[in-house]
C-alpha cells in the first residue's frame, strides 16, 4: 500500500511512499506499484535531532536503501528528506530559497530559524535509473531532473529558480563489482549537482553478498 499517487501536469504518474528516519528498517520496507512511472521515498524524521541529518541520510542510502534495491532488483528513483522542523532553530538550514506566507503556515506551525517565517526546499537525492549488476551494469546511470520530473517540480514549488535547480539537487551512485573467487563488493557515493557533479562522501568497497 502506497501513501500518495500524484499525477504531474504532463500526466506522469508518481508514487510517493512516506517513511520515518532514513537509517531505520522502514527504509527496506516498500513496494513499487506497476503503474508508477516514478517511485519516490519521502523520509520524515521529526524527533531525531541528536545528529546532523546528513548522517542519517548517508546511513539510510548506503546501508538500507542500496541493499533493498540490489537484492530485490527494483528501482527507487529518488529519496526526499524533509519535515516541518527543517529550517527551524531545531534543524537549521543554509538554503536561500523557500516558501513563506500561507503556504508555509499550512505546512508547519514550528517557528522558522532566527524568526524567519520560511520553509526551505527538501533535500532531494536522485538515484540510479536501473539496478546495478557486477558484470552487465556495474555503475548504472543516474536519474536527471528530466528523467525524474517530480524532483524538479518540488524545487519549483519551493521557489528555486531553474538556473539553480541543479545545485539544489543531490545524487547517490551505486557501483558493484565481482570479487575473485565469487561474491560481490559495492561502493556508494553521494554528492550534489548532477549537471556538474561534486562528490561529498564515498564509501569504501565492501563485500555485499555471494552470488
Amino acid at each position: 500500500m502506497q501513501d500518495y499517487r500524484v499525477r504531474l501536469s504532463g500526466g506522469r504518474l508518481v508514487c510517493i511512499e512516506v517513511k520515518g528516519c532514513p537509517d531505520g528498517n522502514n527504509m527496506t520496507i516498500w513496494e513499487r506499484p506497476s503503474w508508477a512511472e516514478e517511485f519516490v521515498i519521502w523520509s520524515q524524521c521529526p524527533e531525531s535531532l541528536a545528529h546532523h541529518p546528513g548522517e542519517g541520510v548517508w546511513s539510510g542510502i548506503a546501508t538500507r536503501l542500496f541493499g533493498a534495491i540490489y537484492s530485490r532488483k527494483i528501482t527507487v528513483d529518488a529519496l526526499v528528506f524533509y519535515d516541518g522542523r527543517c529550517g527551524s532553530d531545531q534543524r537549521r538550514c543554509p538554503k536561500s530559497y523557500g516558501i513563506e506566507g500561507s503556504a508555509r503556515n499550512r505546512a508547519t506551525d514550528i517557528p522558522g530559524q532566527d524568526g524567519r517565517p520560511w520553509l526551505p526546499p527538501p533535500s532531494v537525492f536522485l538515484l540510479p535509473r536501473t539496478v546495478p549488476h557486477p558484470v552487465t551494469n556495474p555503475g548504472p546511470p543516474l536519474h536527471t531532473l528530466e528523467t525524474c520530473q517530480f524532483v524538479g517540480r518540488i524545487l519549483d514549488t519551493f521557489g528555486v529558480p531553474a538556473t539553480h535547480r541543479a545545485s539544489y539537487t543531490n545524487w547517490a551512485q551505486f557501483e558493484v563489482r565481482p570479487e575473485p573467487g565469487g561474491g560481490v563488493s559495492r561502493q556508494v557515493s553521494v554528492g550534489e549537482n548532477p549537471t556538474e557533479p561534486t562528490l561529498w562522501v564515498q564509501g569504501g568497497w565492501t563485500r555485499l553478498r555471494r552470488e
